[in-house]
């Protein structure tokens, strides 16, 4: 045998190295591109230098999903030419041959790239002088400005991503369907500068104003946000461009009270300092909702907090602002509808199917236009002028990645109860966020002496625009280029203050409320939210109907994460809902937390409360007779509505043999009264005797879970039945690891909470035990055991397993974190209960 030399080893270690790099960069390019379809060279510097604390991480993920299969299959592909050729000759042709195409794969992906990103194009106007700033910046302090007699409030809405783009064909959007019809019929009937055409219209964003502080500060000064650091490293500063004068420095100087309301923490990109220096607004933000006790110190989701509870915290600010002397400016941030996919909160729906963003700017088009209809209600509105603007394009490429070349997209805008006219009702403007600066002013009635501020244009007045006057492709090259006025308005900007940002520091920064949640529980406290029981279980009593001592007792020695009740423990209406509250407090004073209060309360015959006449609740449909997505949706609401008046937070309904769609309708119904649902019994009915592929079983018993998982519900009910064809025995899928974890959590891609079927049921009991079957499930990936038959025995075993290291803590912590983080929504849902009421008459 021909032994290997150590050069070929060693120059099949190089050519790995090349291949894989190669992988990682051709990949790493075609997924920028993709996942930011519009993405230009000012935009790409942004987003790699943008710091991670307060955004939402599952971006990176999705990189390492894209980048890592592709690197994997060029380091098995060196591999295999490396074993098929490593004796032969033309071993020294082929390894060249390898890196030679892996160079010329990487140089064609960078090129590729750096045409689509216009980098070329980027770079000769950055340093271009073409006096286009200096020679049409118009500073607020060289005009003058005249307030009316009697100042008008304002209320502007900056709308995360929000594009003209969502609406259908027929009104000026990019899609036969419309996203947003409500924003769409807004903005039709007040002025969006459309003149006569009833296609939507919007403002064009420019060079340097597509992320969220550049897009704020664009149409608050009518300035691109070009400085030497990318835009969220203002946050880093002490100062934020003192020399520019913006809208909030006006209104502050008018005698304005003025407020800024985001939903996550305004120190990101730089805001906090923004609103700050300009306007001295008071900051109401994530922050301050955990100081304040809105919400949890540590509370956090998606980005920060939901955009619901925003407009809630918003009528409370409007209401005090408006019984205040001075005239006020609200402005807000919103937040669902960043990007990827959005947030799906708890009043949104399923029109558009699996097409979550589209499902999410439906809902905030909803959420936007009610609030608007709120504003218009109070004694305030009559003297207050609401501007509504997208902040910049979406981030989210998948989502608009079918949209024609040809169409130009816009933001989204509208201005309602303006105190001036167009002077051309029927002239179609062409304008850019910057031309926001001067037409809000004049749309709080103030006078402009030229009707020109900043780069921007009055567009109430007939002045043109400077998009209007220099085409699109010269206004992009002239902001683009270099600017005296801007070196100078940058000049304080301390890019040594951005390094030492950017150095390791001791803390990341405030825990989230579950983690603190977390740290703060002892072992056995955390075994113990693992267990959803009856009062009748934890307390070791009979048939319990109030909240006595011995319940109080029971949950201070056995703090459960919930409580299940049945007809057993009901007289009444009173009486059930005092039995709840007093349940649900002993549960606050012993963890600070709440529990899960949960029925089994299906559909129609199925319903233990309407089949009591003492409780007064309405009988629904049985699940065979629902026929269609809007009955199962009704029947939701119907049972939602009646289990949250109780107290009710967590219903273990709907069985999926209603059919999945019709049981996420009847699960969104539960949602929207701040009630979780749980689909069930997974893997479901079916032939799982003979062997079957696991795509056969995804298109049919496993397509309701797969569903529900993709929904992202935070319950699924794993049953007892046994799956031989896959697992290859008759362990129930509730204690097997092959189902649980391998098939729900990894192949379905499940991420919430996992609880098994009621272990007091005979198959589980006398086969295998208490004590053994609560520690297998949990070693096969259950978070939650429902109703073990002799709930000490369950919980003790569970307990000396961890003592003993059969499961590990860090195991029961995984399962704790996903109860914590579903009590987390509780806790919001609680506080919103109130507000959400009224409003969901």
């Amino acid at each position: 045998m021909k032994k290997v030399g150590i050069g070929r080893y060693v120059m099949g270690v190089f050519t790995a190295i090349i291949a894989i790099l190669a992988g990682l960069i051709v990949s790493l390019v075609f997924w920028v591109l993709r996942t930011w379809a519009n993405l230009k060279a000012d935009e790409l510097i942004y987003q790699l230098n943008a710091p991670m604390e307060g955004t939402n991480t599952d971006i990176i993920m999705d990189a390492v999903k894209s980048c890592v299969p592709v690197m994997i299959l060029c380091l098995a592909a060196v591999i295999g030419l490396f074993i098929l050729f490593r004796k032969k000759k033309l071993f020294w042709l082929v390894m060249p041959l390898v890196i030679i195409a892996s160079l010329a794969a990487t140089a064609g992906a960078l090129k590729h790239g750096w045409d689509k990103l216009e980098m070329t194009e980027y770079l000769e106007n950055k340093d271009k002088d073409t006096g286009f700033i200096d020679g049409n910046y118009i500073s607020p302090s060289s005009i003058q400005l005249e307030f009316p007699e009697k100042k008008r409030n304002l209320i502007y809405i900056f709308l995360e991503s929000m594009e003209v783009t969502y609406a259908d064909k027929e009104n000026g959007g990019a899609f036969d369907v419309n996203f947003i019809p409500e924003l769409t019929t807004l903005a039709q009937e007040n002025e969006d500068f459309s003149g006569s055409d009833s296609a939507l219209n919007g403002g064009y964003d420019m060079p340097s104003t597509t992320w969220t502080v550049a897009a704020i500060f664009a149409q608050s000064s009518g300035l691109p946000l070009k400085i030497s650091i990318e835009g969220n490293s203002m946050n880093t500063q002490e100062t934020f461009m003192p020399n520019v004068i913006t809208t909030g420095d006006i209104l502050e100087e008018a005698g304005y009270n003025q407020m800024f309301l985001i939903g996550s923490d305004a120190t990101f990109g730089g805001r906090r300092l923004l609103f700050t220096d300009h306007g001295n607004f008071t900051i109401h933000d994530l922050i301050y909702a955990g100081d304040s006790g809105r919400l949890p110190k540590g509370y956090y989701e998606w980005w920060g907090y939901r955009d619901s509870l925003l407009f809630e915290y918003a009528k409370e600010e409007l209401e005090d602002l408006s019984s205040q002397e001075e005239p006020f400016n609200l402005t807000m941030l919103t937040v669902d509808t960043h990007f990827e996919d959005g947030f799906v909160c708890d009043l949104c729906g399923d029109e558009f199917g699996d097409n979550q963003y589209g499902n999410v700017m439906a809902c905030s088009s909803r959420q936007v236009t009610e609030f608007v209809h709120w504003i218009q209600q109070q004694d305030f509105y009559e003297n207050t002028t609401i501007v509504i603007s997208g902040d910049h394009h979406t981030m989210d490429g998948d989502f608009c990645e079918d949209v024609d070349e040809d169409y130009v997209r816009r933001v989204y805008t509208t201005i309602i109860n303006p105190a001036v006219e167009v002077a051309d009702p029927a002239n179609r403007r062409d304008f850019t966020t910057f031309d926001m600066f001067p037409t809000t002013l004049a749309s709080i009635g103030v006078k402009i002496q030229g009707n020109r501020l900043g780069l921007g244009t009055n567009l109430f007045s007939d002045e043109p625009t400077l998009l209007e006057t220099y085409g699109m492709e010269e206004m992009k090259v002239g902001v683009s280029s270099k600017s005296e006025l801007m070196d100078y308005f940058t000049a304080e900007v301390d890019e040594e203050k951005v390094e030492e940002a950017k150095a390791p520091k001791e803390e990341d920064g405030p825990k989230k409320w579950y983690e603190q949640k977390l740290e703060s529980m002892t072992l056995e406290e955390k075994v113990a939210q693992m267990f959803i029981v009856s009062p009748e279980e934890v307390s070791g009593t009979w048939q319990m109907t109030e909240a006595d001592d011995t319940l109080k007792w029971s949950l201070e020695r056995y703090p459960v994460g919930g409580l299940v009740y049945d007809s057993d423990n009901i007289e009444n209406r009173e009486q059930f809902s005092a039995l709840i509250s007093g349940s649900q407090q002993y549960m606050q004073e012993r963890m600070g937390m709440p529990l899960f209060e949960c029925m089994i309360d299906e559909s129609g015959d199925g319903s233990v409360l309407a089949a009591n006449p003492e409780m007064g609740v309405p009988r629904t449909e049985n699940a065979g007779d629902i026929q269609t997505e809007q009955q199962a949706r009704d029947v939701g609401e119907t049972i939602g509505r009646y289990l949250a008046e109780l107290g009710i937070n967590l219903n273990v309904a709907p069985d999926v043999s209603v059919g999945s769609e019709k049981a996420q309708s009847e699960l969104n119904g539960f949602h929207r009264y701040g009630v979780f649902g749980m689909t069930k019994y997974f893997p479901g009915y079916g032939d799982f005797e003979t062997e079957r592929t696991i795509e056969d079983l995804l298109a049919n018993e496993l397509y309701p879970f797969d569903q529900a998982s993709r929904q992202k519900n935070e319950f699924i009910m794993v049953g007892h039945t046994a799956v031989p064809g896959i697992t290859g025995d008759y362990t129930p899928a509730s204690l097997s690891g092959q189902m649980v974890y391998e098939t729900l959590r990894k192949l379905i891609g499940y991420k919430g909470i996992i609880m098994t079927d009621a272990l007091n049921k005979d198959e589980i009991a006398y086969n295998y035990g208490t004590g053994y079957a609560s520690i297998a499930a949990i070693q096969a990936g259950c978070d939650v055991l429902f109703c073990p038959y002799d709930f000490q025995t369950a919980y003790y075993s569970v307990l000396n397993a961890v003592y003993d290291g059969t499961i590990s803590e860090d195991r029961i912590n995984e399962s704790v974190t996903r109860i914590l983080k579903a009590k987390q929504e509780l806790v919001l849902w609680d506080m919103l209960d109130e507000k959400m009421e009224g409003s969901l008459e």
